[in-house]
């Protein structure tokens, strides 16, 4: 074998490991792109349900805002009659 077919044998090896590498790196793309589409269909259900018990939690805060002042009103109403009634029994 002559020297020039020496490089000719290698470059074809090597043409044909390269084709090998191109057509692994190719499924390695197809892979990945599934990957982050599956993973942003996740990541919005998980987002959804965040929210909606984000929104749960406000509710339940929002209505402990207007039941305080008003059980404090009507304590402290309870405590002034219950005051009343001591000065005017005793």
């Amino acid at each position: 074998m002559t020297e020039d077919e020496e490089v000719r044998d290698r470059l074809t090896r090597i043409e044909g490991k390269i084709d090998v590498l191109v057509m692994q790196h190719g499924h390695a793309t197809e892979q990945v792109t599934d990957h982050e589409q599956r993973l942003r269909v996740i990541e919005a259900a998980q987002v959804a349900a965040d929210v909606t018990d984000h929104e749960q939690r406000l509710r339940t805060v929002e209505r402990w805002k207007y039941a305080l002042p008003v059980s404090m009103g009507g304590g402290v109403l309870a405590a002034a009659a219950a005051i009343l009634a001591a000065i005017k029994g005793g």
